[in-house]
Parts: C-alpha cells; sequence; structure tokens
C-alpha cells in the first residue's frame, strides 16, 4: 500500500464530503500521490423516461457538466497548489460506482468522509460509505466529519 501514488476521493459536494479533501491533500503532499476527485450522479428514476417533455440524454449531460464544473470549483479553492488533482463524474449507484472507480483508475486508497448519520436514518438508507468500506477491494481511510457538518449526531 505504501508509499501512496493514487487516491481516490469521492464528493457529494455537502460541506461534510469536504472533510476528508484535507486528508487527501496531506497524503498526496507527503507521498506525491494523485488524486482522483470523484462525484457520482445517481441514477435517473425511471419515471423520467415517461415524462415527455423531459430528455433524458440532454438531461444527463448537463447534471455532468455541472458536476464537472463543480468539480472543478473545488480544485482550484479547496487544494493546495502542487497537488495533482483529476476530476471524475460517473452514472451510477454511488457506493457500487465509488467501489468499482478505486479499482478502474487504480487507487491504492479511497478517501472518504462520513455523515455521520445514525438511528433510523442509517437503518432505512444505508450508508454509502459504510457500503464502500465493505465492498473495496483496497484500503478505506475513512474520515469523521466534523461537529455542524452533515446530519447532526444523536446525542448532542
Amino acid at each position: 500500500m505504501l508509499p501512496l501514488k493514487r487516491l481516490l476521493v469521492p464528493t457529494d459536494f455537502s460541506e461534510a464530503s469536504y472533510s476528508a479533501f484535507g486528508v487527501a491533500g496531506e497524503f498526496a503532499e507527503q507521498y506525491r500521490a494523485h488524486i482522483v476527485l470523484l462525484h457520482v450522479i445517481p441514477p435517473i428514476p425511471l419515471f423520467a423516461y415517461d415524462v415527455p417533455a423531459l430528455d433524458v440524454s440532454v438531461y444527463s449531460r448537463t447534471l455532468r457538466d455541472a458536476a464537472m464544473g463543480h468539480l472543478h470549483t473545488l480544485i482550484s479553492h479547496r487544494f493546495p497548489q502542487g497537488i495533482s488533482v483529476e476530476p471524475l463524474v460517473a452514472l451510477g449507484d454511488p457506493a457500487r460506482t465509488i467501489v468499482r472507480s478505486a479499482s478502474e483508475t487504480g487507487a491504492d486508497m479511497v478517501v472518504i468522509s462520513t455523515h455521520g448519520e445514525t438511528g433510523w436514518r442509517l437503518t432505512l438508507f444505508g450508508s454509502v460509505t459504510e457500503k464502500v468500506v465493505r465492498y473495496a477491494d483496497r484500503p478505506v481511510l475513512v474520515i469523521q466529519a466534523e461537529r455542524g457538518e452533515g446530519e447532526k449526531r444523536e446525542g448532542t
């Protein structure tokens, strides 16, 4: 695993997901690693294909273009100069796509944050981070989002 040459850092564009950026940046500086910054667009619901006024291919392309633009903004504002960061947008189930992308990009490690969901929300929706940890075939470093980011934690 060491030295790290390539890191996959997924983001859903939430403040909580940005918690992983600092740690990934530190690893990238330490090991001169390349970061692949990934955003996954969930599948378009099937009912959207039956809406006559909606051109799904145009809608999908618009989502991809917007996500890519946002990734470029994050790279320029959230990562230090001199770190190699590549934006990547993929379409699919978030957890499965993150795991697949880690393999396809040759990532040595996935650096991902958690929103700290607990209780019924975690039971009902599951956790993308939890699924990535369970199914990834390479190390996954989970960064806990700082308090005030993401969902409120139980007991707070």
